[in-house]
């Protein structure tokens, strides 16, 4: 289990602490990737990633994360395990992809970056990540087809806010003085059904991406599911 988190200025305006602010959230999802962590702002300071990992695949590897692809165009935070990734490997390696890993992780982000969203077809595996097109300044949030692994977010204020857990959000929403409510329809649901409806939580302002769906957001657009 590891963690993922990110902020995403899509209003295009650049963010001010956004290193403090990352650094923050990450250190909150420890406990998830007790064996290393790393965070990622982008030049700009229209987006940043932290990652923390649990070794699972090549616990050797101290790669710096979030990883950035070969090409340097990519940023990928990621959690889960890609349980066909040594023949994807195989089949990255083929198309030209160079590695320096052995890592999961490092082969669905060079699949994403020579295929984009058609590379998911392929997975056999569960998954949650955020991936950024430093270029084009677009950001895509992933979920798995059974929804094994949780990506929660929120949009507000021309920033999307993603985590693996809502506490980090609450942390980064409470900062911007942002009031959060309860979700009242999510209580009733709670009591009757152990459980919110699909894409809520308990709080208005934080909702779950469905399983199998991608949340693709570039500045200048607003997120779309």
């Amino acid at each position: 289990m590891c963690g993922i988190v990110g902020i995403f200025s899509y209003g295009g305006k650049p963010l001010k602490n956004l290193k403090s602010k990352i650094y923050k959230m990450t250190s909150m999802l420890r406990h998830r990737g007790p064996d290393q962590e790393g965070i990622f702002v982008s030049k700009d300071n229209l987006c940043a990633l932290g990652n923390t990992r649990l070794s699972i695949t090549d616990p050797e590897c101290k790669t710096n994360l979030p990883l950035i692809s070969n090409n340097k165009n990519f940023v990928l935070t990621y959690n889960g395990e890609i349980y066909n990734y040594k023949n994807l490997k195989k089949y990255l390696t083929n198309k030209g992809c160079r590695f320096k890993s052995r890592t999961d992780t490092e082969v669905l982000l060079e699949g994403l970056a020579l295929e984009n969203s058609s590379f998911l077809k392929k997975l056999d595996g569960m998954w949650a990540y955020g991936y950024y097109d430093i270029k084009r300044k677009k950001i895509t949030l992933s979920r798995d087809l059974l929804g094994e692994r949780h990506v929660f977010y929120s949009i507000y204020n021309g920033e999307l806010i993603f985590a693996s857990e809502p506490a980090p959000i609450i942390y980064y929403l409470n900062l911007k003085k942002k009031e959060l409510e309860i979700n009242e329809d999510s209580v009733i649901c709670s009591m009757f059904f152990y459980g919110c409806e699909q894409g809520q939580t308990l709080i208005k302002n934080i909702k779950r991406l469905l399983p199998g769906r991608n949340l693709e957001v570039e500045v200048g657009s607003e997120p779309k599911e």
